[in-house]
């Protein structure tokens, strides 16, 4: 999904608890404002309510609006690129084989 250029991020369509591999999913290659709901025995965000998503800047201005809002201080917020996670070596070689048929780099930086 890209943002037009000028305009604010795109706000979720269901403002609805999702775990992380719900979020990338829905929506993966953007910049996520997560409202963290939820934190895993790592203290590292689980689940959560999408606030924003879009391109780095807009998605870090709502960020900005937020927090100065003061709307919710008690509130956790994560800001991330939605890209899938590999957690396995089989994971791993499956993404790698992904890559080589489609030829789909972009998320890649050497």
């Amino acid at each position: 999904m890209a943002v037009a250029r000028g305009r604010g991020p795109k706000v979720a369509p269901v403002r609805e608890v999702l775990s992380m591999d719900e979020v990338v999913a829905r929506f993966e290659g953007e910049w996520v404002l997560l409202e963290v709901t939820e934190f895993d025995e790592h203290r590292v965000p689980s689940r959560g309510v999408v606030m924003a998503h879009g391109k780095s800047g807009p998605v870090h201005k709502a960020m900005e609006k937020k927090l100065v809002s003061g709307e919710r201080p008690d509130a956790g917020y994560y800001i991330f690129q939605a890209n899938r996670r590999i957690r396995t070596g089989a994971e791993l070689r499956e993404r790698l084989e992904e890559l080589s048929r489609t030829g789909d780099v972009r998320a890649w930086r050497w």
